[in-house]
């Protein structure tokens, strides 16, 4: 008989001589109806406590990138033509170009 994966792991299921507490059809029919077995779109949103934290990190990066491209500009804006300038705005072109494709902030997933 094939049995779910939440039987296999859990050793209270089977009852001696491999016989199965509970068989599929009936968990399924005690299972409350909003239980449904997760597809891909879910399981990308976990929302556990370590991958809220990460997601919150990754989202303060994306901010402080943006900030500092802001911050770029600016400087850019206010320095004389010369060298100098060339230099910071090829250096600036470059870090817009490494996070942003298409003109979009780059998320990675």
């Amino acid at each position: 008989m094939l049995q779910l994966e939440m039987i296999a792991n859990y050793p209270g299921m089977v009852v001696g001589n491999n016989k199965v507490l509970f068989s599929e059809p009936t968990l399924r029919k005690i299972m409350p109806k909003h239980v449904k077995l997760a597809t891909k779109r879910y399981k990308l949103m976990c929302g556990c406590q370590s991958c809220v934290i990460v997601n919150d990190m990754y989202d303060c990066l994306l901010a402080w990138r943006i900030k500092k491209l802001l911050l770029l500009e600016y400087r850019l804006s206010k320095m004389e033509d010369g060298v100098e300038k060339l230099e910071k705005q090829v250096e600036f072109e470059h870090y817009r170009n490494f996070i942003m494709v298409d003109g979009k902030h780059h998320r990675i997933k």
